[in-house]
């Protein structure tokens, strides 16, 4: 009998299960992508650790927030820029987590090709997209609003310097080979907030506690609970997927759609769409 592709250790058949996580409101929309840095199998030919994502799911990913303001023509946006160093993309350059409004991120420090590391990754800032944003700093944190939407941005791990247009702020004394800094977005509006001064003051008053190997941040007026372990590709056995109120993240969800317009279970061939008034089910088993 032939052997199965996962028998022989295809890279195919690798387990990169990626979650799409989106929070909106009128106002913004924050979003990124739930996913286990550490994930690996090993190599068919070494035997060695390796990432079990496929080159293409870990080029460039993407998270932020955009600003909705049906009033302006421009599009304001406050997101993660990665640096480029080397010859083709930047490759497995960070991981994220994030509930609701809150999203914290991870540089992960390189290792070369075929490990656990990125590399083709230099400085990842915070790029602060969009005229109509007034940013303010305090404590830390800088934080920005278009005068309906606000956010929060903190570098957990020291210090940030800007560029000479003072709209991408990326670590200070940031080492290429080292760095593992952790960036922490907190987004909010007037429907939850009132104005952008109790924005700054409630995030301001949300307990943060950073340390080598940990960020818990606990915020909100339910006071949310977020326990993220720091990712190191040289030390897997330290790293834990995150705790979201006591419950580690499910990056294996029952449901493949899930959201106000668009459901259905993994695995089913039936998906129900919602528009208002409307409602179908497509069914394509048939």
């Amino acid at each position: 009998m032939a052997k199965s592709a996962s028998e022989t250790g295809h890279r195919l058949a690798a387990d990169s299960a990626l979650v799409n996580y989106a929070y909106r409101t009128p106002h913004y929309l924050l979003g990124s992508t739930l996913q286990n840095p550490a994930l690996a199998m090993p190599d068919p030919k070494t035997g060695a650790l390796t990432l079990k994502y496929s080159g293409i799911s870990r080029q460039k990913r993407a998270c932020g927030m955009l600003f909705d303001d049906p009033a302006s023509d421009e599009i304001c946006a406050v997101y993660p820029e990665i640096g480029h160093v080397g010859g083709g993309r930047p490759q497995h350059s960070f991981w994220s987590v994030q509930h609701e409004n809150v999203l914290i991120l991870q540089r992960i420090a390189p290792l070369g090709r075929s490990t656990l590391g990125s590399y083709n990754t230099d400085a990842i800032g915070i790029n602060f997209a969009g005229k109509a944003l007034k940013k303010v700093e305090e404590g830390g944190w800088i934080f920005a609003s278009n005068g309906k939407a606000f956010v929060g941005v903190k570098f957990l791990d020291g210090g940030y310097v800007w560029d000479e247009k003072h709209v991408l702020a990326t670590p200070a004394n940031f080492n290429k080979a080292t760095d593992k800094s952790r960036i922490l977005l907190h987004a909010g509006d007037i429907a939850s907030h009132g104005s952008f001064e109790n924005f700054q003051a409630d995030v301001l008053a949300s307990r943060l506690t950073v340390t080598p190997d940990k960020v818990d941040y606990q915020f909100g007026p339910a006071t949310n609970h977020l326990e993220i372990a720091l990712y190191d590709a040289k030390a897997l056995d330290r790293f834990s997927l995150p705790l979201i109120n006591g419950k580690p993240v499910d990056v294996r969800p029952a449901k493949t759609y899930q959201s106000p317009y668009l459901n259905g279970d993994f695995g089913s061939d039936k998906i129900s769409v919602s528009v208002g008034p409307l409602h179908r089910l497509l069914d394509f088993s048939k």
